[in-house]
């Protein structure tokens, strides 16, 4: 998959300049009376640059979704515990999280030893866990 990465980047830059090209020869107006082609000539060297920079911020974040495909956030897993949690009375048990909740267990651990030891969660028994408001 790494080849897609600047053939795509390559096609919205060139898409990019085409559609640079076409708004300097409208004057940037939908229904222009008359077009102006040497307006859109004279313009050649802004509408290359306009495609190459969107060319490459397309690559950059191509790149980066390239680099961590999973996407994985740790902010999204604290909101899905923390929503688990007051459904049941701010308990949760380690047990009911795999079978209840789209979290992992080992997932689940990490972020409730995490909470606990910021003071955002008591452990009450083996396994369960209370978490503070």
């Amino acid at each position: 998959m790494n080849w897609l990465r600047p053939v795509t980047a390559l096609i919205v830059g060139c898409a990019t300049a085409l559609v640079l090209f076409g708004a300097f020869y409208n004057r940037f107006s939908p229904r222009p009376e008359q077009g102006d082609p040497q307006l859109a000539l004279q313009m050649i060297p802004v509408e290359l640059l306009g495609g190459l920079l969107i060319g490459v911020l397309v690559y950059r974040v191509f790149g980066r979704k390239l680099a961590d495909p999973t996407g994985s956030r740790e902010d999204v897993h604290e909101r899905m515990l923390m929503r688990f949690a007051f459904r049941r009375g701010g308990v949760v048990q380690l047990d009911r999280i795999e079978n209840e909740s789209p979290l992992d267990r080992m997932t689940a651990r990490q972020l409730l030893h995490r909470w606990v030891q910021q003071g955002r969660a008591e452990e009450t028994a083996p396994g369960e866990f209370r978490v503070l408001r």
